[in-house]
């Protein structure tokens, strides 16, 4: 499996949860004007859930992370950030499924939403734009 198909795959069960988990795809780093000097390296998805966010480098079969791949998996792991690589093994053996439906699902810990913060999050709960 290419990385271009395990991005297909990915982006698509985002937009098939319920709610669909906002997703952006940062594209080549290496050739992306905008970003300054530090964006060589950054990962390929940011996917933003109602609870978490999840920050995922992609590789295909036999892809390689690269050093400045690396550092940017640990300077975001380091700062609290859910950040790590998936490859189509990930796909196979349902750990992307599983860590993508985590990703709406309140923490153990974590107060229930107010009446306000329950309005607001149905409010700009995020919408399929061919779906409206």
């Amino acid at each position: 499996m290419t990385e271009d198909e395990l991005q297909a795959a990915v982006t698509g069960m985002c937009d098939d949860l319920n709610p669909p988990a906002p997703w952006i795809h940062i594209g080549d780093s290496r050739r992306v004007e905008a970003g300054g000097p530090w964006r060589q390296g950054f990962p390929d998805l940011l996917i933003i859930g109602q609870h978490r966010m999840l920050v995922r480098e992609l590789k295909g079969d036999g892809g390689q992370l690269h050093a400045r791949q690396n550092v940017w998996l640990t300077w975001l792991c380091q700062a609290g950030v859910d950040a790590d690589l998936w490859t189509p093994a990930d796909l196979e053996n349902g750990t992307i499924a599983r860590q993508l439906a985590e990703l709406n699902q309140p923490w153990p810990d974590q107060v229930p939403d107010t009446p306000d913060e329950a309005r607001l999050r149905e409010l700009y709960r995020p919408r399929i734009p061919d779906q409206e």
